[in-house]
């Protein structure tokens, strides 16, 4: 394994560590790790975005560039998996271009 290739593996180790400690703390799941990115699901909103925030944080410390998708929708929970339109959504509102950016997106169905 190259050098590029070791800090590479470190900091996916270290962006591991920071997520699963503040998903713990903010009363989230984490749902799935995706290559080097996750899905989790939060109880409330707010929640989700105090994690968020605190993720980037930590993360800029250490150099560490991410982008958060944030999505509040319904969302079907099947054999410790996720679906839906809502976790499509929040896959695509996180932009590479935009590092160190959360994207929050919310709708309501109004009757």
């Amino acid at each position: 394994m190259g050098s590029d290739e070791d800090r590479a593996f470190d900091m996916l180790s270290r962006n591991r560590t920071i997520y699963q400690d503040c998903i713990k703390l903010f009363n989230g799941s984490l749902i799935k790790e995706i290559g080097d990115g996750m899905l989790a699901s939060f109880p409330l909103a707010s929640d989700a975005v105090r994690c968020a925030m605190d993720i980037q944080k930590e993360c800029k410390k250490q150099e560490i560039p991410l982008t958060i998708g944030i999505h509040e929708a319904e969302v079907v929970f099947e054999d410790d998996d996720v679906f839906g339109d809502g976790v499509n959504v929040a896959s695509r509102i996180q932009d590479d271009e935009f590092t160190f950016v959360y994207l929050v997106t919310m709708f309501r169905v109004l009757e």
